[in-house]
């Protein structure tokens, strides 16, 4: 699938980007797969709060280090982009059935250094073949490379749950949650097999299939580094994605977590309503995507975010109080939310030239995975621990709007002008 560089959709694109967010929708799978095991987890192993606040740090901070140096390697292996997307979700698969097996708090560390690394490796290739295939449809191709994502992460909590239930029920010999990291292994190998029929030869159409050096990629990454447009771009990055990587990480423990405000939901409603956070993101995502192409990127993100923002400030006021409710504000959440990633970084591609893709989003993500990486420890030490867990909903909007008023101020290159 070596698709030539172009402005317009055809079946070879089509296939292209129907390929990609399918793999995409399978790395998110399995994060937002783990992400709903925690609470299981942590009683599992006999945890502390701070040990688990700990372990999210450690796998930010992994994930954003190798993102940063991937970015580089990634534009200098620009012929081998199919090869590293394979072997992604090879390691996801890997890391499914390790997680399985774990007994210890400090193995559970280890798997932490390793764990974020198929998503966030995955990320670079692919965000770069959108947008040199891609370029006047970028918001639009990476809001559908996005849906797989959506996709992902709203069944993998439900089908999950779903998984613990079923071995509950069948009374398996091992522990529920570890059956349910060992049955996605082989599934996922099989996805590998199928990336690499489909994508194995995928590669940069950039600079005409020449390797960029060093030098020229150093230079690039200064020039990242001195653009304040750039700049406000990473720091609203950096808030949206704080927001959120707090939300996910909080939302399962108090959904069917042991503090005094959980709600105490079922292993399967409890993995329902933590997929409606990601399920109406994928009905949103095309629809922002292509408005944010026709118009602007800021003309979508600010309202979206405004919205999300008020809307996540009402989770802890209706708490038990209504399920149907609250089913509708995490559904409305997600939908104005979940998507909004993928616009963000289209917003800082259309800042630069072609070519040097992987080692700007490289930069860009990396550096947000290691700043936001202890936005769950502050939630939990400086909200959770003093006011109780419905307030870390409070510190999630407080996010939201900031990033919204940064976006308010910043001028962006409009997508037609890139």
């Amino acid at each position: 699938m070596d698709a030539k560089k172009t402005s317009s959709f055809n079946l070879s694109s089509v296939s292209l980007l129907s390929v990609l967010s399918v793999g995409h929708g399978i790395t998110h799978w399995y994060m937002s797969a783990f992400l709903y095991l925690i609470p299981y987890i942590k009683t599992s192993l006999g945890l502390s709060s701070l040990q688990i606040e700990v372990f999210h740090v450690l796998r930010q901070l992994s994930g954003g280090i190798v993102t940063m140096i991937a970015g580089f390697i990634i534009d200098r292996l620009n012929n081998k982009w199919g090869l590293i997307l394979t072997g992604c979700l090879f390691l996801a698969a890997i890391i499914f059935g390790a997680l399985g097996v774990s007994k210890s708090y400090i193995y559970l560390l280890i798997l932490a250094a390793i764990m974020p690394l198929p998503g966030q490796i995955w990320h670079i290739p692919s965000i770069a073949t959108i947008s040199q295939r891609l370029p006047d449809k970028r918001g639009f191709g990476l809001s559908v490379h996005g849906i797989g994502a959506q996709v992902g992460s709203t069944a993998g909590p439900y089908v999950t749950g779903l998984i613990i239930a079923s071995s509950v029920i069948t009374g398996l010999a091992w522990e529920p949650w570890r059956s349910a990291t060992v049955i996605y292994v082989i599934p996922t190998v099989i996805a590998a097999l199928i990336i690499w029929a489909t994508l194995g030869k995928l590669g940069s159409v950039a600079n005409n299939g020449q390797v960029i050096d060093l030098i020229t990629r150093v230079k690039n990454a200064k020039f990242l580094l001195k653009n304040k447009v750039i700049l406000i771009l990473v720091l609203v990055i950096f808030l949206r994605n704080s927001g959120f990587n707090s939300l996910m990480v909080w939302v399962p423990l108090y959904l069917a977590g042991d503090y005094q405000e959980s709600l105490g939901y079922s292993p399967s409603l409890y993995g329902f309503y933590f997929s409606l956070l990601t399920l109406f993101g994928a009905i949103s995502a095309p629809v922002l995507g292509w408005l944010s192409d026709k118009y602007s990127r800021k003309i979508v993100l600010v309202p979206s975010l405004l919205i999300a923002s008020v809307l996540v400030g009402t989770i802890p006021i209706i708490g038990a109080d209504s399920k149907l409710l609250l089913g509708i504000v995490f559904a409305l959440t997600g939908l104005f939310t979940y998507s909004l990633g993928q616009l963000l970084q289209a917003a800082v591609l259309d800042q630069i030239g072609t070519g040097s893709e992987g080692a700007t989003m490289g930069l860009v993500l990396g550096a947000n995975s290691i700043i936001s990486a202890v936005s769950p420890l502050i939630a939990g030490r400086l909200i959770v621990a003093n006011f109780g867990i419905s307030n870390v909903f409070y510190y999630n909007m407080s996010l939201w709007l900031a990033s919204a008023v940064l976006l308010l101020w910043v001028k962006l290159k409009n997508p037609n002008q890139s």
